[in-house]
């Protein structure tokens, strides 16, 4: 199956965002967010029992910040990032099998196996493959047809949540 398209700036912070919101589900990161909030609480004890406002002052803003700035701001980075990117608006192509992809784009060609792959998670918007700490991402309206995506889904994906299921 071959699959290309252009690597633009908003297929980039599409991407991006896609492991952003899968790196927050992860337990650590989930943790910071209640840590947070807990100390919203304890800022709001101390202000009703002391008098002491700076607890509940710092927490919220942090709070703030972790539930309604950080992606605003982290995608600002990300886009000032693309400029400096050799592979800026350059074309990829990408042939799959059960077995391989191989990636190839202006700048060159990389041939990976299916097995090195560390996750592989389907969103409304595509396919982003996890191949810790790199990401790929396969836009599904890249591909030729929904019989495409189905192959892909049943052959591709399937295969590597049974490789993570399995002990």
């Amino acid at each position: 199956m071959e699959i290309t398209y252009k690597w633009t700036k908003e297929r980039f912070l599409e991407a991006s965002k896609a492991n952003y919101d899968i790196k927050l589900s992860e337990p650590k990161f989930r943790l910071l967010g209640y840590a947070g909030l807990a100390a919203m609480l304890l800022g709001i004890y101390l202000a009703y029992t002391t008098g002491l406002y700076t607890t509940l002052n710092a927490a919220t803003a942090l709070t703030l910040y972790w539930y309604t700035l950080r992606w605003p701001l982290y995608r600002l980075q990300l886009a000032s990032r693309f400029k400096k990117y050799a592979s800026r608006n350059h074309t990829v192509s990408w042939a799959i099998d059960k077995e391989t992809f191989t990636i190839n784009t202006d700048t060159g060609r990389d041939h990976y196996n299916w097995r090195a792959v560390t996750d592989l998670v389907e969103t409304t918007n595509g396919f982003l493959v996890r191949q810790y700490p790199v990401f790929y991402w396969l836009p599904k309206e890249c591909f030729q047809s929904g019989s495409d995506i189905a192959w892909f889904r049943d052959n591709i994906v399937s295969q590597i949540n049974q490789r993570k299921s399995t002990p």
